[in-house]
């Protein structure tokens, strides 16, 4: 909490400091010379203060946690964080302890903390089931470039406001983001052809779009997603599974390309405000006639 209520404090001090160099740079008047003098000196002191502010910016950036702060198990040779201990709410977790990478989050090693914000090492790479287990106060995390895997439950966390996998994550679980607030954004590893089952309960996100990298879109995927207005899966996307936007009460429009050649389900219930597009002569038409459900052609 310390740390937090210090970082708070000096970012105020930057943001009056960036201040006073607007007015100062906004201010003058007088005769031209005056004028000329004045702008010189302007520029002058706004390059001054600029340079005194980014050195606090830099001062400020938030500060590794201690080792201490965590508690670990040692993995032949590598450290699995299995517990935090730390008081500060803003985890920034260190690449190595005792001297040993650290190469995982473990099962519920954050489960029920009140931490708001998570910075992954670059030595990461997997985070396991349930590691961040009801987190509802986690509102920010970022994934380092190198991070392989995000298991089952990994983040069941309410405030979550954003997903952005890094191209190096190759497996996600099923049911790995259960966040039924506020997440606004989702973005996908381009080393991903899979979404599995149930991956994405996030009920705050409006439009999805399935990138063409992804084959296989798995059970439920986007169940729960409340808020989901459009969903676009891009050509490239070979399977839909059962059900995938069941429970997607506000979705009205979903785009199905060529590629499509298997739906294994998709229930007439969560159909009833649905306009579906595909393309004309395609196994997704097929399939809407079959059906009977609403589309049109492109």
């Amino acid at each position: 909490m310390y740390n937090s209520r210090r970082l708070k404090m000096k970012r105020k001090v930057v943001a009056s400091i960036l201040t006073m160099a607007m007015i100062m740079s906004l201010s003058g008047c007088g005769s031209e010379s005056t004028q000329s003098n004045s702008a010189a000196g302007e520029v002058a002191a706004t390059q001054e203060v600029a340079s005194e502010a980014a050195t606090i910016e830099s001062a400020v950036e938030v500060k590794v946690n201690s080792e201490d702060d965590f508690r670990v198990d040692d993995e032949d040779g590598k450290i699995v964080i299995i517990g935090y201990e730390g008081e500060s709410m803003d985890v920034v977790i260190p690449s190595t302890i005792d001297g040993k990478e650290v190469v995982a989050i473990g099962r519920c090693a954050f489960v029920n903390d009140d931490i708001t914000s998570v910075v992954c090492p670059d030595t990461l790479k997997e985070i396991r089931e349930e590691a961040f287990e009801n987190c509802d106060c986690l509102t920010d995390i970022q994934f380092n470039d190198g991070l392989e895997s995000v298991g089952r439950l990994a983040f069941n966390c309410a405030s979550l406001e954003k997903v952005i996998l890094p191209d190096s994550v190759t497996f996600v679980d099923e049911i790995a983001f259960l966040c039924p607030g506020t997440i606004m954004e989702i973005k996908l590893s381009n080393s991903m052809t899979e979404i599995p089952s149930g991956c994405f309960g996030c009920a705050g996100v409006s439009s999805i779009t399935v990138p063409a990298y992804i084959k296989s879109v798995g059970k439920q995927a986007f169940y729960g997603c409340k808020n989901l207005e459009t969903l676009v899966f891009e050509e490239g996307v070979e399977v839909l599974g059962e059900d995938v936007f069941e429970d997607c009460d506000a979705l009205t429009s979903v785009v199905i390309p060529a590629s499509v050649t298997e739906i294994q389900e998709i229930s007439s219930y969560d159909c009833e405000n649905i306009v579906f597009t595909v393309p004309a002569g395609s196994y997704a038409e097929q399939y809407m006639q079959e059906n009977e459900l609403n589309y049109v052609t492109q």
